[in-house]
């Protein structure tokens, strides 16, 4: 995760993707969705995607038989187990990295629990067939 959302013309890298796949080719991304109610920021610099307007991308890239499965849960675990690391090195990254980095990273992966938890951000394995 981590990289796909930041693309605005999802559809430009799928069909440049498409091209490089053998025949009956797979494209496996984990990424992020939002619900289909969410309200989609102008101003985030994060492509906020639901899973109908990621599908028609892929479609427009030209894959096919696209499958969304929410891995919200197992992520959720993966965000709790790194807070409770941080917790346990906090006081060597504020040395290694200050005091207002290591805030800020507690904060949002908070957040992100929130959201997750909450179901205003699911955590998707994508996968799409040549």
């Amino acid at each position: 995760k981590g990289v796909f959302n930041h693309i605005k013309d999802k559809a430009a890298v799928f069909k440049q993707l498409h091209a490089l796949l053998k025949p009956k080719g797979l494209l496996v991304i984990a990424d992020w969705i939002y619900p289909s109610s969410h309200q989609i920021s102008p101003s985030s610099p994060l492509s906020q995607e639901t899973e109908a307007s990621y599908r028609v991308a892929l479609e427009q890239g030209g894959f096919k038989n696209i499958t969304f499965r929410d891995d919200s849960e197992s992520f959720a675990l993966y965000v709790t187990t790194y807070i409770k690391n941080l917790v346990t090195i906090k006081d060597k990254m504020i040395e290694d990295y200050g005091s207002e980095l290591t805030h800020e990273i507690e904060a949002d992966h908070q957040t992100l629990l929130k959201q997750i938890k909450q179901k205003e951000k699911m955590a998707v394995r994508i996968v799409a067939h040549k």
